[in-house]
């Protein structure tokens, strides 16, 4: 079983989570194509009824909204083999997928992947680790690695056209099952999906060390949700090896980002009185036929070399909030993006959200993600720490 986080103890995991979710990917040596791609967050039900939500093959249809009926195939004592399939609808499009997998039970502490057996991908993982906080809350991490740009058709197409989001959608689709199964769980313990707690402050998770297993290593996301499970504030961050000075100007200026994203056509800045920024950021996004192009405008406060906070800023009319925060760290610079805009008002993303509601968090990391990762692309991995003197 594969460590969570890289090594964070659960208890140190739901702690940083509060109410909301967090993904974590780790790369390889390359720091091109995902090895390890985790999912966590609380589930307010005893681990015996989390078990029973995620284990429950036959049901899954029932309550999450992308999945068919699925079908069990063997049954071993506690192996099965599992025809897992979903159908997603894109506008005027639908995709039918399935795949097939050998798990083990282990009840009530999660379902293993024992091997990937047919299916649109190369390789793939697909499993499921409960830890028990108490007697009312269970730690659900949910591990799913897959390169989702060899799904074929319209969606590779969509990848090729836009690598960076197929990064981060291969870094945090797991959000999509995991609501669904925290959710269901939710239900079958207290007949209600239950509200969420506050997540603490991201600075003061990254200012006092308890995001370091995770940040030394990979890409950390963490999205906060309101009482009623909606998407309030997404936040991703890693490591990247450069100092604080050195990465400012990707976080200042908006071209900057034009050298590494390939679907950013321009960018610029002008800088005003009272460190004040205005910024300008245009892409075109493109899926078949249909094509979108975006522009950003943000009036904003510059902390040179620590922030740029939001005034006011807008996509294509749609209100945004952002915010990108530096803090020095051991081998470079922690880099965070903060992003939150009403995803439904932007007609190109409703089109889906219409016949897929759940794909809101998703698609919400989205931006986030992409930025993180560009300025990952711009300054490369933590420089190792020096060795020790003999």
């Amino acid at each position: 079983m594969s460590e969570i986080f890289g090594g964070m103890e659960p208890s140190a995991l739901a702690e940083a989570l509060g109410g909301g979710f967090a993904t974590w990917v780790d790369t390889d040596a390359a720091d091109q194509r995902i090895v390890t791609a985790q999912g966590a967050m609380i589930v307010h039900a005893p681990i015996e009824t989390a078990y029973l939500a995620v284990s429950d093959f036959e049901g899954l249809h029932r309550f999450m909204g992308v999945s068919r009926p699925a079908q069990i195939v063997k049954r071993t004592g506690d192996e099965l083999v599992v025809k897992l399939k979903q159908g997603i609808g894109l506008g005027p499009f639908s995709v039918g997928l399935s795949q097939q997998f050998r798990f083990r039970l282990r009840r009530p502490h999660g379902v293993d992947c024992l091997e990937y057996l047919d299916g649109p991908f190369k390789t793939a993982t697909l499993s499921w680790s409960l830890h028990a906080l108490d007697d009312a809350r269970t730690l659900l991490q949910m591990t799913f690695i897959a390169d989702l740009t060899e799904l074929g058709g319209l969606i590779q197409k969509f990848f090729d056209k836009q690598p960076e989001i197929a990064f981060a959608a291969s870094a945090n689709v797991v959000i999509v099952p995991m609501l669904a199964y925290v959710q269901e769980a939710e239900r079958r313990a207290h007949g209600r999906i239950m509200p969420r707690p506050p997540s603490p402050p991201i600075a003061e998770l990254v200012t006092s060390g308890h995001l370091e297993a995770p940040l030394r290593r990979g890409y950390l996301t963490v999205g906060m949700l309101d009482p009623a499970g909606m998407l309030m504030d997404v936040a991703s961050l890693v490591r990247v090896g450069a100092s604080i000075e050195q990465v400012w100007p990707a976080i200042e200026d908006p071209a900057v980002l034009q050298r590494v994203i390939s679907f950013v056509t321009g960018g610029r800045v002008q800088r005003m009185p009272a460190s004040q920024l205005h910024q300008e950021l245009e892409y075109t996004i493109r899926f078949g036929f249909l094509k979108k192009r975006y522009k950003y405008a943000r009036l904003a406060v510059g902390d040179r070399p620590h922030s740029v906070r939001t005034i006011r800023a807008d996509l294509d009319g749609i209100p945004v909030v952002q915010t990108e925060h530096l803090w020095p760290s051991e081998g470079g610079t922690t880099v965070c993006h903060m992003a939150r805009m009403d995803l439904k008002q932007d007609w190109f993303a409703n089109l889906f959200l219409r016949q897929h509601p759940e794909f809101e968090c998703l698609i919400g990391t989205y931006s986030p993600a992409v930025f993180v990762r560009s300025v990952r692309l711009l300054h490369g991995r933590p420089h190792p720490p020096a060795p020790s003197p003999v």
